[in-house]
């Protein structure tokens, strides 16, 4: 009981996407914009502004072409500002925890941008601009309070990680789809009673958090995809699973967490007897 518990522990946090794909990048760390003017011999620098209880975002960062890593966790900004468009530099911004009640559409000028963080704020909307980041590999929008998503985020080819916990979504757009190479992508704890079948073009998807939505039917479309791994749809409604013929076509399926369902003991002996090489916690 005790292997399990730690099994079910781990595989949780692996589902929650708390680990990174590799260690990041190491650059020299400045922690004002006057010591990265400085650095004018480094070729790319991280500016790590966290912390520091700022208002709002010093200017003059669009010249620091040095500049390819930016922090602003943890200040009180509200909004980023319109000469956030001319920050092309970069290639990680992390806005998480900074009050933000909107993002304009400035953010879609950020061309070379391939980690973002938005996490952790206020936003109900993003701009249709945000899909014009196309070479952005990993997209941090948890615990906001987005309802819908634009469907210009279908057109983020690059796009491999996707994080949407902890917001309000009730739909997802059918241009999800086309996220053909996009690995991991979580969405618990929204108010999806149903997911697209659009999602079948997801067909690099190992990863699908959906714990904590009203899903009262297991979306079929999920057997449809050929490389998936690992669900997670704890503290769902279900009752059931699809049939045997659909359980068998997810064959590398290792994880599955289930967790309190209202899945009967016979419902469960048949959904472990379909998958036995998957590991299932009820």
């Amino acid at each position: 009981m005790k292997r399990n518990f730690v099994l079910a522990c781990g595989v949780a946090a692996m589902m929650a996407g708390c680990f990174p794909w590799k260690a990041p990048e190491r650059l020299p760390e400045y922690t004002s914009v006057a010591a990265a003017q400085a650095a004018k011999d480094a070729s790319a620098v991280f500016l790590n502004l966290s912390g520091q209880g700022l208002a709002q975002v010093p200017g003059g960062i669009g010249d620091l072409t040095q500049v390819v890593k930016l922090s602003l966790r943890r200040n009180p900004l509200k909004e980023l500002p319109a000469s956030t468009a001319a920050w092309k530099q970069l290639r990680w911004l992390d806005a998480g925890d900074t009050a933000l009640l909107n993002v304009d559409g400035g953010i879609g000028a950020l061309g070379a941008l391939e980690v973002l963080y938005l996490n952790d704020n206020a936003l109900t909307a993003l701009p249709a601009a945000i899909g014009n980041l196309g070479q952005l590999r990993y997209l941090n929008l948890d615990r906001n309070q987005l309802a819908t998503l634009p469907a210009e985020l279908g057109t983020m080819a690059e796009l491999r990680w996707l994080r949407l916990n902890s917001n309000a979504l009730t739909v997802l757009p059918d241009e999800l789809g086309k996220l053909s190479v996009l690995k991991r992508l979580y969405l618990k704890g929204n108010r999806l009673a149903a997911i697209p079948d659009s999602l079948r073009g997801l067909t690099e998807l190992t990863d699908i958090s959906l714990s904590g939505n009203p899903l009262v039917t297991f979306p079929v479309v999920l057997a449809e995809l050929p490389r998936l791994e690992r669900i997670d749809m704890q503290d769902a409604q279900l009752t059931t699973l699809p049939d045997d013929a659909s359980l068998g076509r997810m064959r590398n399926l290792k994880w599955l967490l289930l967790q309190r369902n209202q899945i009967s003991t016979n419902e469960q002996t048949r959904i472990r007897a379909a998958l036995p090489d998957c590991y299932i916690v009820f």
